[in-house]
């Protein structure tokens, strides 16, 4: 049976690590991962901090994502309320 290769569907292109801009750094003090995609940061919170992103469903924060929450509440344990802008 002939086999047609035009048919097929290729296979996607995956960019190697080195290709990857890297915009979205990990919040965590002294973690130095980054990631090119919000969604990929935010699953490595979620895996690898498990502490800080429980306090971040905590608060429910529904406008704004794990990242753009940053660490300082996590981090500022002295008593203090955090500022965000």
């Amino acid at each position: 049976m002939p086999f047609e290769i035009d048919n097929e569907k290729k296979k996607r292109h995956r960019r190697q690590a080195n290709e990857i801009a890297r915009h979205y750094k990990c919040p965590i003090k002294d973690c130095p991962k980054s990631y090119g995609s919000e969604g990929s940061l935010n699953q490595h919170i979620k895996l690898k901090h498990a502490e800080y992103y429980q306090e971040m469903i905590q608060q429910n924060n529904a406008n704004q994502s794990i990242a753009e929450l940053g660490a300082a509440a996590f981090m500022n344990k002295s008593g203090q309320d955090s500022k965000r802008g």
